[in-house]
Parts: C-alpha cells; sequence; structure tokens
C-alpha cells in the first residue's frame, strides 16, 4: 500500500489504525530500518517487493 498513512491502511483493510501502527514498527524493526523510506529501499534491494509496488 505504496504511500498511505496509517488511517488509510487501515481503513482498507478494516483494521484499527493501531493495529496498523503496531504491523509497521514490527517490519521496521525485523528490517533494521528506521523509516518506510529505508523498508522500501530494503525490500527493492533484497528482492522482497516489486519495483513497481512501491
Amino acid at each position: 500500500m505504496a504511500g498511505r498513512t496509517n488511517a488509510e491502511i487501515a481503513d482498507a483493510l478494516f483494521l484499527s489504525v493501531k493495529t496498523v501502527g503496531i504491523h509497521v514498527s514490527n517490519v521496521l524493526r525485523k528490517t533494521g530500518t528506521h523509516s518506510r523510506g529505508e523498508a522500501a529501499l530494503w525490500a527493492t534491494r533484497t528482492d522482497r517487493a516489486a519495483v513497481d509496488e512501491i
């Protein structure tokens, strides 16, 4: 869900904003990144995401 806020993601997936925030935090922790942009770069560099998804 490229470029979306936690609230936008929560609305699209029928989750709470807090749940989305927790998942984002877990992704950042597990990838050793400090921002969504860094996580997207990590995903691209490690072939975890297609470039057109970011």
